[in-house]
């Protein structure tokens, strides 16, 4: 291995040290953090306050650098080993036990966990090609973050300027931007969100977590903030940060062009409807190299909602991403109300290793006239879970999620339709029920487990179309699926030209 480059970035003080693992690279020592995450499927919002921390439970992470191979070994000190499994398991990482040390070989930068005797507290490894971005850290237009804890509050970025964290700082704060061109938000350390309330929760009030809220206010900003807001931005780039606990959605990007986010790891959202990166209209976007555990939808492209938003979206790529939903949908695409143009969307090379309700999801809500089209999901790997459990609705406070053993739920694999309430002939806005989603693609679907999971393409005559969808190469493990009676579809009646091969 001597031509192996490994990098391993100090833990700031401040951190909690994992007491559920050790682990080494190539013989040296990997810091371990803790992070609180979901423990159960379990969501509704209650107004005035956030998820209670009895749904919620601690998970572990680490990170480094690499290029070349590492040999990584994990001690597990707080559950006797049973079993151990790396996902996403298309990565064909394979774990050697040996009492409680776990072994197995990195040879590429790529994101992923270990988990012992299932999922609950395990451990997510974040293995990132090395830094290379030649910040000036002197200069006038770089925000500079270096080792150690800052609380920072809001961290707002004008054209030009590059936001900077060192590997070794921790940075509770949110970055917002409005209205800037060429921007840039890089590093290896942490910005963690943990300390401030979502826009629900506001009281218009020196209270305590309302800090961003009411700098945005002073902004006549009204949205939301999680990890990151940008409104009507140009040229951004986003690279290689750890994003923590954000309050509600972690990425809000708002009518943005050009946007590239890379290597970003998501981790820790836990609160309510906490989203992960929401691409909402605009154009040109890339998300790529990226790991994301979020307790809502993972990654989102969004069109038109309110009733003055500008109705445009398109090309998007995401590839080679990671994706843990723990509520709600892995993929989405979703508009609702006013009319959309969404176009050339694509997914690609990504990895969903757990979903609540759906792995890949086209939606309408409340209809609209809508109008999608050249959409692409190709070579997607889904695992999915012997037993997983069934996400329920809260409906009252007091109310305990009761996990049920002997229900075999199943996540959808595809979605095509309207979500919730379908208005027709006009919806809320006065809009009609025109809804057309043209020009699908699912290529190369691999699906792991003991049967296959629903799928459903949902029309409504006279409302609500569905032209022109291919499905090409669906596997369940080793079987390709050649007749739709055998893949577990519905299709709705008057859906045209839907074909599999």
């Amino acid at each position: 291995m001597s031509n192996t480059i490994l990098h391993i970035p100090a833990m700031p003080e401040a951190e909690t040290v994992s007491p559920d693992f050790t682990a080494k690279a190539n013989g040296l020592n990997l810091p371990i953090r803790y992070i609180r995450v979901t423990a159960i499927p379990f969501n509704t919002w209650w107004p005035g306050h956030q998820r209670p921390k009895d749904q919620t439970e601690f998970a572990s992470y680490t990170n480094f650098s690499l290029d070349g191979k590492a040999e990584i070994e994990v001690v597990c000190h707080t559950k006797k080993i049973e079993s151990v499994e790396i996902k996403p398991t298309a990565f064909g990482i394979v774990p050697h036990i040996d009492g409680q040390k776990i072994s197995f070989t990195v040879d590429k930068p790529c994101h992923f966990t270990v988990e012992v005797n299932g999922w609950h507290n395990c451990l997510h490894v974040f293995v990132s090609s090395p830094e290379n971005y030649g910040v000036d850290i002197n200069d006038k237009d770089v925000i500079y973050f270096g080792p150690g804890v800052h609380k920072a509050g809001l961290i707002e970025v004008k054209s030009g300027q590059t936001v900077y964290v060192d590997e070794s700082a921790l940075v509770y704060g949110s970055v917002f931007a409005k209205d800037a061109e060429n921007i840039k938000v890089l590093g290896r350390g942490v910005i963690d969100s943990s300390p401030y309330k979502r826009i629900q929760e506001y009281t218009d009030s020196d209270a305590e977590g309302e800090e961003i809220l009411n700098e945005l206010k002073k902004r006549n900003v009204s949205r939301g903030i999680g990890n990151v807001l940008m409104i009507d931005c140009k040229n951004v780039l986003i690279d290689g940060l750890v994003f923590r606990d954000p309050p509600e959605w972690s990425y809000n990007i708002y009518h943005c062009e050009n946007v590239r986010i890379n290597d970003v790891k998501l981790i820790g959202l836990w609160r309510y409807n906490a989203d992960g990166i929401d691409i909402y209209l605009g154009k040109n976007f890339e998300i790529t190299g990226s790991f994301i555990r979020s307790f809502d939808d993972s990654i989102i492209a969004r069109g038109a909602c309110g009733a003055s938003d500008e109705d445009i979206f398109e090309n998007m790529l995401t590839q080679n991403c990671v994706l843990w939903c723990e509520w709600g949908r892995a993929i989405e695409i979703w508009t609702s109300q006013r009319t959309s143009h969404m176009k050339d969307i694509f997914f690609k090379d990504c990895y969903i290793i757990r979903v609540a309700h759906v792995a890949m999801d086209i939606q309408i809500y409340r209809s609209g006239p809508t109008y999608i089209d050249n959409v692409v999901c190709e070579n997607i790997y889904v695992d999915t879970d012997r037993h997983a459990d069934r996400p329920i609705y809260q409906k009252q406070e007091n109310q305990i999620y009761e996990k049920r053993y002997d229900d075999d739920y199943r996540p959808i694999l595809f979605f095509i339709g309207k979500a919730y309430e379908f208005h027709k002939p006009l919806n809320p806005l006065g809009f009609p029920a025109d809804v057309n989603y043209t020009n699908v693609t699912f290529r190369n679907i691999h699906v792991t487990g003991h049967r296959m999971p629903q799928s459903i393409l949902k029309t409504i005559p006279g409302h609500m179309r569905i032209e022109n969808v291919s499905f090409d190469g669906i596997y369940l493990g080793d079987k390709r699926f050649e007749s739709f009676d055998d893949m577990n579809i519905f299709i709705g009646s008057d859906a045209k030209n839907v074909t599999l091969s």
